[in-house]
């Protein structure tokens, strides 16, 4: 009888310590509603996020036997959609490469390149941007050879402190451009996490 009552004690202990668990795990069931949930995406503006490296051929933007130099954009958007239209044909990208658009979430930002230069130029990312496109303003705006596409990075972040809390941050970006004498010959990028990324660290 007494091994009984020590054994039913010992099982109400045991209980007594594993509802607390229990409640616990239910409350955060009901608070996620059973499922996982993604974890909140930081998308924020950014100085230097976007860093872009060029080298353009010595026969940049050939025309009539001759180099000419070439206007290119860098269009930041959140969806795609927005520009999508104008990046079909040569009419919507020399709209684009005279910034001449009224969207309010499409940020363009143009300048010029030289035959034969090598340069790296550093852009702030605008809050809400997922999408980087370079518009080439060459003499020929074929799409497939003046227009390229990159995905803004995105980082999972967790704190050690803070271990039941993840968010997601947009990361820093080195876009490598290489500009042949009629399209883009080349285009690559690299992306990082860290808040002091350069093109030598990318």
């Amino acid at each position: 009888m007494n091994k009984r009552r020590g054994r039913l004690n010992e099982i109400r202990r045991y209980l007594a310590q594993c509802l607390p668990i229990l409640f616990c795990l239910l409350l955060f069931g009901c608070a996620t509603g059973g499922k996982e949930q993604k974890p909140q995406l930081s998308n924020t503006y950014q100085d230097d996020a976007v860093i872009l490296s060029i080298c353009a051929s010595d026969d940049l933007n050939l025309y009539n036997f001759r180099k000419h130099t070439l206007k290119l954009a860098i269009v930041q958007v959140a969806n795609v959609e927005d520009v999508q239209q104008l990046l079909i044909n040569s009419e919507g990208i020399a709209k684009i490469l005279d910034g001449d658009l009224k969207e309010k979430n499409v940020f363009i930002q143009p300048f010029i390149v030289d035959p034969g230069s090598k340069r790296v130029h550093k852009f702030a990312r605008m809050a809400g941007v997922k999408k980087v496109i370079v518009v080439a303003g060459y003499y020929d705006l074929i799409p497939n050879q003046v227009v390229r596409i990159f995905e803004v990075p995105v980082f999972k972040h967790w704190e050690p402190i803070k271990f039941w809390e993840q968010n997601r941050r947009m990361g820093r970006m080195a876009i490598f451009l290489k500009l042949g004498a009629k399209g883009i010959a080349c285009a690559e990028s690299k992306a990082k996490e860290t808040p002091n990324a350069t093109v030598d660290t990318l």
